[in-house]
């Protein structure tokens, strides 16, 4: 035992230098490797929310006709997994039309939406203004631009078995996620559609 501390003590006597700089490396060898540990472990934590909030909402329940809408949307709030639900009115026209500086524009089909108040705080990346108003009728940019329209400006909207409607353009928007918004809802992956549609109106 005298002799192991007599040798302990004459090694740090005379190599000191080697001992601190040996201990220095082990230190920094420990400190890296539990920084690289914490940053795997904050990388583990975060990749799912990192991972989630790029998916676009999930536009998957449909309403056959006849269904109860309110009876529907109660029951998948009420599902597991499911944060918010809102009802949203779709109606595919038969196309849209304007009048502006003396010409007259119009277009084929048309998928006309109808969002319930709220929409816009519920679901804040669905919509992106580029001009006009947040709230009130507002057209895609494509629909705007094939229509030679700008906000206050009339648009007619033709519905099937029913009279014309005239409304006034609020604003002119981005829709980030129309590739979700108008999927086939049950179809199979090879039949949705190649682009979302062009024409698209938003009413309130």
């Amino acid at each position: 035992m005298r002799a192991a501390l007599r040798w302990a003590r004459g090694l740090v006597v005379r190599r000191g230098g080697r001992l601190a700089a040996a201990a220095l490396g082990v230190a920094v060898a420990v400190a890296l490797l539990a920084a690289l540990g914490s940053f795997q472990a904050a990388s583990r934590a975060t990749m799912t929310a990192r991972a989630a909030s790029s998916v676009a909402i999930d536009w998957q329940v449909q309403v056959k006709p006849g269904g109860s809408a309110p009876d529907i949307v109660s029951a998948l709030r009420g599902t597991t997994g499911v944060q918010t639900a809102l009802p949203v009115g779709f109606l595919q026209s038969p196309g849209l039309s304007s009048t502006t500086g003396g010409t007259h524009q119009s277009t084929g089909r048309a998928a006309v939406l109808g969002l319930p108040p709220g929409y816009r705080a519920t679901f804040p990346d669905a919509i992106r203004t580029l001009v006009g108003s947040d709230s009130g009728v507002l057209l895609a940019q494509q629909t705007a631009a094939n229509l030679h329209v700008a906000p206050g400006d009339q648009i007619s909207i033709a519905r099937p078995g029913a009279p014309r409607a005239q409304v006034t353009v609020a604003g002119v928007v981005e829709l980030p996620q129309a590739d979700s918004l108008f999927q086939r809802v049950g179809a199979p992956a090879q039949s949705q559609p190649v682009a979302p549609p062009d024409n698209v109106v938003l009413l309130p």
